[in-house]
């Protein structure tokens, strides 16, 4: 506010005192993070369909953001055990590797470099992801992992109002959002000693205080604490069995109104 008559005297549209300079403005208040424990999360993901629950683990073990999981691209997922090439880059096995995003039902590029990466999908979300290929439409290379009706990314919108939303008010989690979910993957991850230099490049910040903000190469370490998180979860909801151990290779998802259904 204050700087706005600088400038105009700066410019020549104005003189004297500047009249915003006893101006004070009061502190921002910010939301209160939330962060999901392991027995809320295990409630949200058995009331979920089933897309829209690997989402949702993703989302908690991977610590991508909705658009990125949007923005995925089935090229771009190697549910493999080597290496591919793509792009002339190179894909290490079993990752999304995250390049560009859709948000506001538009592709565009990732909000910030380190934001490209290439993320460890545990192996209850490899198989999941292989029984999803299985679906009859949109399976070309350059179609989204997860299509809606019209072929484009799913809705994060229409996700958050037609499932999490109803499933967190259940919950007694009515703040529920998938913001809340990347909170709950820097805390979860906390709590499974993951160190700092691990989590900045799995969650894309550029700085360690970036992550500590969230907190409140791979390795072979970040794997197996990504693999004992994943189980934690599978146990917790009950999800043993579905798709624990990695099958062969398969994909099908039901869609309605521009999102996922079962």
């Amino acid at each position: 506010m204050r700087s706005v008559p600088v400038l105009d005297e700066q410019e020549g549209w104005f003189g004297g005192q500047n009249p915003a300079r006893f101006v004070t403005l009061t502190e921002m208040m910010r939301a209160t993070p939330h962060a999901l424990s392991i027995e809320q999360l295990a409630g949200l993901v058995r009331a979920l369909p089933k897309t829209v629950r690997l989402m949702v683990f993703l989302a908690v073990t991977t610590s991508m953001n909705v658009a990125e999981m949007c923005g995925l691209r089935r090229k771009r997922i190697n549910l493999t055990e080597k290496p591919i090439i793509m792009d002339a880059e190179s894909f290490p096995a079993f990752t999304a590797d995250v390049r560009e995003q859709w948000y506001k039902r538009q592709w565009g590029s990732l909000k910030a470099k380190a934001r490209r990466r290439d993320v460890l999908l545990p192996r209850w979300a490899v198989a999941e992801l292989r029984e999803l290929r299985q679906r009859e439409k949109w399976v070309g290379p350059e179609d989204p992992v997860f299509a809606g009706k019209s072929g484009q990314p799913s809705c994060e919108n229409a996700i958050i109002k037609r499932h999490l939303k109803p499933a967190g008010a259940k919950l007694g989690i009515p703040w529920l959002s998938w913001h809340h979910l990347r909170h709950t993957f820097a805390t979860l991850a906390d709590q499974e000693k993951i160190s700092i230099g691990e989590r900045k490049e799995l969650m894309g910040h550029a700085n360690a205080e970036m992550t500590l903000h969230y907190t409140h190469v791979h390795s072979e370490q970040v794997s197996e604490v990504l693999e004992r998180l994943s189980k934690k979860i599978i146990v917790a909801a009950d999800l043993t069995g579905q798709a624990e151990e990695v099958p062969h290779e398969g994909e099908s998802v039901a869609v309605n109104c521009g999102i996922p259904s079962t």
